[in-house]
């Protein structure tokens, strides 16, 4: 994606990495409910730029041509609003559906997908009212690039997805991948868990048995993300332990395939029933985490 980030506001404070979600080749036109405001950066902490009054006239609208995330909310961005200068509106107070754009479903791979040697974010989970779940932008990291000098970072990479919300929203994805792996990655495997990290028993492999843990790992992932907390799952498929991280649930939630999964191993995005079909044995090979399915709580 084509990611603009704003280090500082114009009073100095801090702002989120702006989060580009829709440009549109065609502007689009809005028309901010009266009183509402434009800020020179997509967040309140910034400098309120201009405040809308009622229109004139029915045409009287302005175009937008971006569409962006930051600051826990989405934005449109209007050109040239007050000399010359861009402003940044609430989608709520321009009268804007961003649903279309953010939902899993609509979503499209980066585009750089393929010509990168490194492993970068691919693709962005965006909250949506679709989804019951984590409230900030989530980056999917795609571990098979180049060399697959990647390929066994699954750990790191679902772990410090989860954390992008505390520790690299004022990053851009890739920024944040780097210092992160320089923090916590080394040739034996991750540094230090970023996650506390829970087991559930499992003493044979029988179909009955991993039926009842993958419920109560469910039954885990929904209670975390009522309370907008992702959530860290891992098992094997016999020889490889793997791990991903569940950032939301459609619908009731009472189906494995309700849950909405962030998987490095794939360039789109999964679901816990996709997780376990591959990946339905207890892991046996994190360190004193043997014996069962993990799961990790931020």
């Amino acid at each position: 994606m084509d990611n603009n980030a704003y280090a500082q506001s114009c009073c100095c404070i801090k702002i989120p990495y702006v989060i580009n979600v829709k440009k549109f080749q065609t502007a689009l036109l809005c028309l901010p409910k009266q009183g509402s405001v434009a800020y020179l950066k997509p967040s309140t902490k910034s400098k309120p730029l201009h405040t809308f009054s009622a229109p004139e006239t029915i045409t009287d609208r302005y175009p937008i041509t971006q569409l962006v995330f930051c600051d826990y909310d989405y934005w449109v961005k209007i050109p040239e609003l007050v000399d010359f200068k861009a402003g940044y509106v609430k989608c709520s107070d321009a009268g804007i559906n961003y649903e279309k754009y953010v939902v899993p479903k609509a979503q499209t791979p980066n585009p750089q997908i393929g010509t990168n040697t490194d492993a970068i974010f691919n693709m962005w989970y965006f909250p949506n009212s679709t989804y019951k779940g984590v409230n900030y932008a989530t980056p999917l990291y795609y571990q098979y690039y180049g060399d697959n000098k990647n390929t066994y970072k699954c750990t790191l990479l679902s772990s410090i997805s989860g954390l992008y919300r505390k520790k690299g929203i004022y990053n851009n994805p890739m920024e944040y991948l780097y210092e992160m792996t320089k923090r916590y990655w080394t040739s034996d495997g991750v540094s230090d868990w970023l996650a506390t990290m829970n087991v559930i028993a499992i003493q044979n492999n029988n179909n009955e048995i991993m039926k009842k843990a993958q419920d109560e790992i469910r039954k885990k992932a929904k209670e975390n993300l009522d309370n907008q907390k992702p959530m860290l799952v891992g098992a094997s498929d016999g020889d490889t332990p793997h791990m991903v991280l569940v950032v939301g649930y459609q619908n009731s939630g009472y189906d494995l395939n309700d849950y909405i999964v962030l998987d490095s191993s794939k360039t789109e995005f999964s679901d816990l029933q996709a997780f376990f079909d591959q990946f339905h044995y207890a892991s046996i090979k994190w360190e004193y985490l043997n014996g069962g399915y993990v799961y990790g709580e931020y």
